[in-house]
């Protein structure tokens, strides 16, 4: 059971890896953005990372 485990968690790290710097450039999140409008910019990455948070969970960890 913990390889599986170990496994999943892999996967699952390595796809949010993969996903959010493609994510926050579609998204329009960026480093101007930071230093223009910091609380836009908090308020899009906590909604990327809730979003990638549960695509993660429907493509890895359901499947």
């Amino acid at each position: 059971l913990l390889k599986h485990l170990i496994e999943i968690q892999t996967q699952a790290e390595n796809f949010m890896e993969k996903m959010k710097p493609e994510m926050m450039k579609n998204m329009g999140i960026t480093e101007e953005l930071k230093v223009k409008d910091q609380m836009q910019w908090v308020g899009l990455m906590n909604n990327l990372n809730s979003t990638l948070r549960e695509m993660t969970l429907e493509e890895i960890v359901y499947n």
